[in-house]
């Protein structure tokens, strides 16, 4: 149950996970082309070796074809006598040669019988079978020439032995020609002390097995090695054919020396791939077959004797196997707990380490891995990489989901929060609006109850008058008098009454009139003809009201016609607005006896939407009140409620309009743009 529970850590679940894949890609040999790949590339980017002093290759080269091929016995003998006067330790013969070839014949068999440290190859692997020299064979001085190609064609290993036990003594060429000049050194092979390989002084060579380094399944029969090759441009001397049998070598220039003799030309199809074969242009450099029977050489020449490292493999598969998986999880395992210690960094020095961490990590790698190619081990590259990458992706994977996860609860609470906002703005300016209607009717109806209360007054003191009057049956003047002025302030208070009433009324029927409860249905509506309407009508009621004329014009889009508009919300804007016009030039005309008060209202269509202007030229707006218009009871007029124009604007908000103004030069414009939907003709 614990161990479910520490699952949902997204860091031990990438590890867990990218484990998983690596260890199942590499068990079914997935990886084995990239890991050879890696390992061929470490070959190439090392640094130049030196060249060994103690091997000389004695090639054909292209240039004497014409002249030496094919070579004849005689040609062979010489080459070989020559060679052999400058004592050279062993000669190797990188030829299959069973039979004579012209004239020579029994000048090559008494020269290989006069030269015991000379040994010849034979194909002893597969079929055909090709033995080497008669003479050799007679003599035991030969050596399998089989080599062995990875499914890429590349050699990488060499076959020490042709058969896996360590009694046989059939040894590649490469191998007799190493072990013999050890031999002159005093340095034998022998078995190792847990008796799995061959000892060479104080160097181990065990048998490569089908899985070890990055190899999956290989072919592993006979006793196999890797071979760390030395770079083919710049490894051992040469000299041709021709320089050797006409005698254009240094003297003792071969003394002492491993001689291996073989063929140099393209056109002669005795060519190899290795790992410095690949290049980074795709075009692969081949070697000749002596080159490889030398690499062979001085692989185990150079190990015994200058402790240059060898390709290092485990005697023990299951060593090898705990050894090699451990140190790809450790990368996995290392990645996981640096990812989680810097998981909950906030910083951003925190966050760029958790970028740069598989960087780091990729790049600790390579150079591990590196350092250890060039003491001799072979370190799984690829799929300690391919773990890291996969570790960094499923964790960053997971870390995103986690972040998605909690960027949606906070979304969600945001959401939330901004609903209990948006209630309590809501509910905020309900209690405003609340507040000040009651603010604004409470005005008129304190006003009607104070004047309804002297009202009464004034009635109490008639009835007293008229019960004085029928008391006295006589009617004086001085009460006449008294009972007129009586009068004339209860109709005053009266008609305030009525006033204030008529206020309080209107506010009411406003806000009724905007109520969000009923149901606004779109209706054909001819637009021009409301607007002309309202104009006249407002004009003609506020021109009676103050008698002022006032003059009303008017510029309307012919080509409207009916459009679908809420008529009810579009006419009670349209009161609003140039009520409002019709005021402010009045106020005007009061102030200013020659001015001309005008109201002007313009129409038109604008892609699907009507735009109408209702402008007047009254004084504007003064500055103070710029900001504030379309606040709810905000007004600069003395019987102004303040609602009209918060309550167009709204009413035009809910119908997907808006309304504007400026002032430019002596006119006062309110802009009002409202979506319609199209008639049909």
């Amino acid at each position: 149950m614990n161990f479910l529970v520490k699952l949902k850590n997204p860091f031990l679940f990438s590890f867990l996970s990218a484990s998983g894949i690596v260890i199942a890609m590499r068990l079914l040999g997935w990886l084995q082309p990239l890991e050879l790949s890696a390992y061929d590339w470490f070959f190439q980017i090392r640094p130049l070796e030196p060249v060994d002093e103690r091997i000389v290759i004695v090639g054909l080269e292209e240039s004497e074809m014409k002249k030496l091929y094919p070579i004849t016995d005689l040609t062979l003998a010489q080459l070989i006598l020559n060679i052999k006067e400058q004592q050279p330790n062993v000669i190797g013969l990188d030829l299959f040669r069973d039979i004579s070839v012209k004239e020579g014949t029994k000048e090559l068999e008494q020269v290989i019988r006069s030269t015991p440290n000379l040994y010849g190859g034979k194909k002893a692997i597969g079929l055909p079978k090709i033995p080497s020299h008669p003479a050799l064979e007679e003599l035991g001085q030969v050596a399998t020439g089989d080599q062995l190609h990875d499914p890429d064609g590349i050699m990488r290993r060499s076959l020490l032995q042709a058969e896996n036990h360590f009694e046989n003594t059939v040894y590649s060429i490469g191998t007799t020609l190493a072990f013999l000049y050890l031999q002159e050194k005093g340095i034998f092979p022998e078995k190792t002390l847990d008796g799995l390989g061959i000892k060479l002084g104080n160097v181990n060579f065990y048998r490569l097995k089908e899985n070890d380094g990055g190899y999956h399944q290989a072919q592993s029969g006979g006793y196999q090695i890797l071979v760390n090759f030395r770079n083919p441009e710049k490894s051992f001397k040469r000299v041709s054919f021709s320089e050797v049998l006409d005698g254009k070598i240094e003297k003792d220039f071969l003394k002492d020396k491993i001689v291996i003799i073989g063929t140099s030309a393209v056109s002669i199809k005795d060519q190899f791939f290795i790992p410095y074969s690949r290049t980074f242009d795709g075009v692969p450099q081949p070697i000749y077959g002596v080159e490889y029977v030398a690499q062979e050489t001085s692989n185990i020449v150079s190990a015994v004797l200058d402790g240059r490292p060898i390709i290092n493999v485990f005697p023990d598969s299951w060593l090898e196997a705990f050894i090699k998986y451990s140190f790809i999880l450790s990368w996995g395992l290392l990645l996981s707990f640096l990812l989680w210690r810097f998981k909950k960094s906030k910083t951003y020095v925190g966050l760029l380490s958790f970028l740069l961490i598989p960087l780091i990590l990729a790049a600790s790698l390579f150079g591990v891995s590196f350092l250890a190619f060039l003491n001799g081990w072979w370190l799984p590259l690829i799929p300690s990489f391919l773990q890291i990458l996969l570790v960094s992706v499923l964790s960053t994977g997971l870390m995103l989901k986690e972040k998605v996860t909690e960027y949606k609860k906070l979304l969600k609470d945001l959401e939330t929060a901004q609903k209990r906002i948006i209630e309590g703005q809501k509910q905020k300016a309900i209690s405003e609006l609340v507040t000040g209607v009651a603010h604004e009717i409470n005005n008129p109806l304190n006003f009607v109850e104070n004047y309804t209360e002297f009202s009464n007054d004034w009635l109490d003191s008639l009835f007293q008058d008229i019960s004085h009057f029928k008391e006295n049956r006589v009617l004086e003047g001085q009460y006449l008098e008294e009972f007129e002025d009586k009068l004339n302030h209860l109709q005053e208070n009266l008609e305030q009454i009525l006033n204030y009433s008529r206020k309080a009324s209107n506010l009411t029927k406003m806000l009724l009139q905007q109520s969000y409860s009923r149901v606004a249905v779109p209706t054909s509506t001819d637009i021009n003809r409301l607007i002309q309407s309202i104009l006249e009508v407002s004009c003609y009621s506020k021109s009676k009201k103050f008698g002022i004329s006032i003059i009303h014009q008017t510029d309307l889009d012919p080509t409207m016609r009916e459009q679908k508009v809420v008529a009810e919300d579009l006419g009670q804007i349209l009161i609003n607005l140039i009520n409002n016009a019709c005021d402010a030039v009045i106020e005007k005309k009061l102030s200013t006896p020659n001015f001309i008060p005008t109201v002007f209202a313009e129409s038109s269509l604008e892609e699907e939407r009507v735009k109408i202007e209702i402008k007047d030229n009254g004084d504007g707006i003064v500055p103070k009140a710029m900001d504030s218009i379309f606040n709810p009871f905000f007004t600069t007029k003395q019987d102004g409620t303040g609602l009209g124009l918060y309550l167009s604007q709204q009413l035009l908000q809910k119908n997907g309009g808006s309304i504007t103004w400026h002032r430019e030069g002596d006119w006062t414009t309110f802009t009002v743009i409202l979506p319609v939907q199209q008639t049909p003709p």
